[in-house]
Order: structure tokens, then C-alpha cells, then sequence
């Protein structure tokens, strides 16, 4: 993930992407060694509540780590702010992912999670289904 105060004017190209995987983003609610790098973390955590066997609604959450020495950016916009606003632009109302638009369904600001890092969570949910 791009630590520098610029990362705002640099979208990582595909490859890089891929190679934050498991490494900044995470497809479970778990981030190794947190403790011990200055960078931002992406993780997820999906429900699905069922009516019987079919699936009632789906809900994802994503929680945003960032160290406290990354929050401040020549930009002017806190990095958590700026990457919850990028998967906000994303997610919010998108139904290309076959279980109808999503919506986000609570937003919760920065919290310490302790004296080196801040977290904010989105949860996005529909009971839509294609």
C-alpha cells in the first residue's frame, strides 16, 4: 500500500492489487501483526441470514485500519476517511455482484483501537436478490 504523502494521486495498477491481498486486505476479521507495522488494512466479514434454506439478506462489513502516523496527508483528508469514501463509491448501490444493490446500512466513524491505530467500519446490506 502506498505510505507516501501523495497516495491520494496514485491508483495501484492491477498487479499491485492483487499483491495486497492477504497483506493490506483482508477476506476475514483478522489482521496478523498489526502491532508491529505502520501501514493501513482493509478487512471483511460477510453474513447471510436465512428463511428457512434461502438466503433472507446478505451483509458485508469492512473495517479500516490505519496507523495513527498515516492519518495525516498533504491532502488534507484523513486516510481513513479517504479509503472508507473509496469503498463507499464502490459498493454503495452496486449490484454487479448477483445479490441485488447494495446499501450502506451503518457507518461508524474513527475509534482507537489502541495508541497506534484507528479503525472505522461500513456495513453494506440488501435484501434484493437477482
Amino acid at each position: 500500500m502506498n505510505t507516501d504523502d501523495d497516495f491520494l494521486a496514485t491508483i495501484p495498477d492491477p498487479v499491485e492489487r492483487v499483491k495486497m491481498k492477504n497483506k493490506n486486505i483482508f477476506s476475514y476479521n483478522l489482521i496478523p501483526e498489526i502491532q508491529k507495522s505502520v501501514k493501513s488494512y482493509i478487512t471483511t466479514q460477510y453474513r447471510f441470514n436465512y428463511h428457512g434454506v434461502a438466503i433472507k439478506d446478505v451483509s458485508i462489513t469492512f473495517k479500516v485500519f490505519t496507523h495513527i502516523d498515516l492519518q495525516k496527508t498533504d491532502e488534507g483528508i484523513l486516510r481513513n476517511d479517504f479509503i472508507t469514501n473509496r469503498i463507499k463509491e464502490i459498493f454503495h448501490e452496486a449490484k454487479n455482484f448477483g445479490i441485488g444493490r447494495l446499501r450502506v446500512k451503518l457507518e461508524e466513524d474513527m475509534q482507537p483501537i489502541n495508541e497506534k491505530y484507528i479503525v472505522s467500519r461500513l456495513i453494506f446490506s440488501t435484501s434484493d436478490f437477482i
